[in-house]
């Protein structure tokens, strides 16, 4: 009994030191005095830190909290309700990180670098009033929950680099910003409508999607969308209205024609492109904006139902096959068309083998073509010979006019 009770006096205790404690108890804080403006939390010693509302008590006018090399991190709810000038919290080199719902009610930028295992309560930006900037950098991302970052108006700049996202559940992320960059990112099982933004701009670079439910990121920009060197591992589900989206050095597992519905000007670059509706995707494009992106070639295209003077006939002519040889969607469909007819299937490589062949045989009787190549309306050779032996008996016959007239004139 007398054993209970010291044990229940020690948790009293500390649950009582929990509710006094004082964040510059942990924490460092600057200047050391009744006005403190930033907070240093460094947990090479604490290891775990969790931060309460109780614990920012006469901290009120703090504009800056950086926590660092902790094992854990929580941030309850209401933890900055107080600190009405907060203006950046900064988390780097942890390894877990959860931010509970209305974590704070006014914020300027949330940096979070080199985080582990970074986790949100459902509406973690609730009641946040005036954030700029959410930049997050090499760390991974576990779940993002229902309204984790929903209706988030206002922002500059969400910034995702070298980021990991395992889910995005539905309704998920909404917010409104300026810019917009995802790069050396992969996100993964984004439910429908999980990620939805307005943007002035939004540029997504090297990274990848996996696993993407119809309408599970929607991006509407009014200035322009770029799409560089990304891979999309399933069919493109992205919905995009932008006045211009730009996809260069893009791989594509599938992608629909469906994909351009609301872009006013799209513009197709050295992407590669492993499937597609080939009879309505060629009519989202002129052929300016439409070059030099790789394609499955395979038999039954029909692609030469386009005539000479189709709008699209250059795209046949500047995109091609995705193979090992320089081979055109043109080309493709001509030298094809046999095999196909017989075979019903053709390995495009047997193309290049064939092309390569050609090639070489041209470059071994190279010293039998002629040094020089007469215009294609000159008479024929035997005819100059005919007319260079008849000018020849011409001179002589005069020559030998002149010869007598000469003789006749001394006589």
């Amino acid at each position: 009994m007398a054993q209970a009770m010291l044990v229940l006096c020690m948790l009293s205790m500390f649950f009582c030191y929990g509710l006094s404690v004082n964040i510059c108890d942990l924490c460092d804080c600057q200047p050391d005095g009744q006005r403190v403006f930033s907070i240093t939390c460094n947990c090479e010693q604490t290891q775990d830190l969790q931060l309460t509302s109780s614990m920012m008590m006469n901290v009120g006018g703090v504009t800056m909290v950086i926590i660092k090399n902790c094992q854990t991190v929580v941030i309850e709810r209401n933890s900055f309700a107080q600190l009405e000038k907060l203006d950046t919290l900064g988390i780097q080199n942890c390894q877990h990180l959860y931010l509970a719902t209305g974590a704070f009610s006014k914020l300027n930028s949330l940096l979070i670098n080199n985080v582990q295992g970074v986790a949100f309560g459902e509406m973690a930006f609730m009641g946040a009033r005036d954030v700029k900037n959410i930049i997050i950098n090499s760390s991974n991302i576990t779940e993002i929950p229902q309204f984790a970052l929903y209706d988030v108006q206002g922002l500059d700049r969400l910034n995702l680099y070298n980021v990991n996202i395992e889910s995005i559940k539905e309704n998920a992320i909404n917010l409104n910003a300026v810019s917009i960059g995802i790069e050396n990112t992969k996100i993964k099982n984004v439910q429908k409508n999980g990620f939805v933004a307005e943007a002035l701009k939004v540029f997504i670079k090297t990274s990848e999607f996996e696993n993407l439910k119809p309408s599970a990121i929607k991006f509407s920009t009014t200035f322009q969308t770029r799409l560089l060197n990304n891979n999309f591992k399933e069919e493109f589900l992205m919905e995009i209205n932008s006045p211009f989206v730009e996809f260069s050095g893009n791989v594509f597992k599938r992608l629909s024609s469906y994909a351009f519905k609301t872009i006013t000007l799209p513009r197709l670059m050295n992407n590669t492109i492993l499937d597609t509706d080939f009879e309505n995707i060629f009519y989202n494009f002129n052929h300016k904006d439409f070059h030099h992106n790789l394609f499955s070639c395979q038999c039954n295209r029909n692609l030469l139902n386009f005539t000479r003077n189709s709008f699209n006939y250059e795209i046949l002519k500047n995109n091609f096959c995705n193979t090992t040889c320089n081979l055109s969607l043109f080309e493709f469909e001509v030298e094809s068309v046999a095999t196909c007819m017989k075979d019903k299937f053709i390995d495009v490589s047997s193309l290049c083998t064939s092309r390569v062949e050609l090639s070489t045989l041209a470059d071994e009787g190279g010293d039998d073509l002629p040094i020089f190549l007469q215009p294609r309306f000159l008479h024929d050779l035997d005819e100059l010979h005919l007319r260079s032996e008849s000018n020849k008996f011409q001179l002589n016959l005069f020559a030998t006019l002149l010869v007598l007239l000469l003789l006749l004139t001394c006589n």
